[in-house]
């Protein structure tokens, strides 16, 4: 099913399946009314990356924990820990970019435990000027860098 230049997939049984001139011709009912083509709740865009972050778990200083961070955007961190974190809990990060150390605040919004790590979807609470202009700066170097 294509909405608005967007492949939407649901599963259905073939009703019907007729062979003309070397092609197969095949009748699917798909339902959908039940798809709501603004699922998208983002508001900003996400850019893959491949950083390093360090998030700090816990009060003590050494409870520290590596971090892969997949994507990003100027609300929101993809991560991948080994480690479990508490959804709606607030964790303090150091996202290492190309050019500088950004500190961070986010609440864990989303997780999906796999065999290997976890991922987390990390919603930024930026609180002053200095990592605004520092998010803003490597955004704005991202959105660069993918543009055609």
């Amino acid at each position: 099913y294509e909405a608005k230049g967007k492949n939407l997939f649901e599963s259905c049984n073939i009703e019907e399946v007729n062979f003309k001139n070397h092609s197969y011709d095949i009748k699917l009912p798909v339902d959908t009314s039940h798809i709501n083509e603004s699922h998208e709740k983002r508001k900003h865009k996400r850019y893959p990356v491949s950083l390093y972050s360090y998030i700090k778990i816990g009060l003590k200083k050494i409870n520290t924990s590596f971090v892969l961070v997949r994507n990003v955007s100027r609300e929101g961190l993809l991560i991948y820990s080994n480690n479990e974190l508490e959804t709606g809990e607030n964790y303090p990060l150091n996202l290492h970019t190309k050019e500088s150390v950004i500190f961070l605040n986010g609440d864990v919004k989303r997780s999906f435990k796999g065999n290997s790590y976890n991922q987390y979807g990390i919603s930024l609470k930026i609180s002053n000027t200095k990592v605004t202009n520092d998010m803003n700066y490597f955004i704005n170097r991202l959105e660069d860098s993918f543009a055609f």
